[in-house]
């Protein structure tokens, strides 16, 4: 399925798949522009992603991750452990990455979204 992707790095892909990250803001730091990390919320974090145009191959974590765009629509190529998805993302979209899933995303525009993360166990 990914021998279709122009650019793409399977051995990338293959090491994000390897890897597991506990705590989703750990997984891109330099993207986090602010989060509600220190705050008494158990299970439930919001933080700001914010980076340039960029592949990323992002490792499974542990939570359980709402993705809201807020930047300009963009096109959007991702790939979310087996599932393949193509299109454009608009301003106020949200993409649902469950728990445990590694990833890999292409845009054509800039990184600006909020990130909505919810432990496994808080959804209990």
């Amino acid at each position: 399925m990914t021998h279709g992707i122009h650019g793409f790095d399977a051995q990338r892909w293959r090491q994000a798949g390897d890897t597991f990250c506990a705590d989703p803001l750990q997984a891109v730091p330099a993207s986090v522009q602010r989060s509600s990390r220190g705050l008494p919320w158990t299970g439930l974090s919001v933080w700001q992603q914010s980076g340039p145009v960029e592949d990323l191959y992002l490792p499974a974590t542990g939570s359980h991750c709402l993705i809201v765009r807020r930047g300009a629509p963009t096109k959007l190529l991702q790939l979310h452990g087996d599932d393949l998805r193509c299109g454009t993302w608009q301003t106020g979209e949200v993409v649902v990455v469950p728990a445990g899933t590694p990833t890999f995303w292409r845009s054509e525009q800039p990184r600006d979204n909020v990130h909505l993360d919810l432990a496994p166990t808080w959804l209990e």
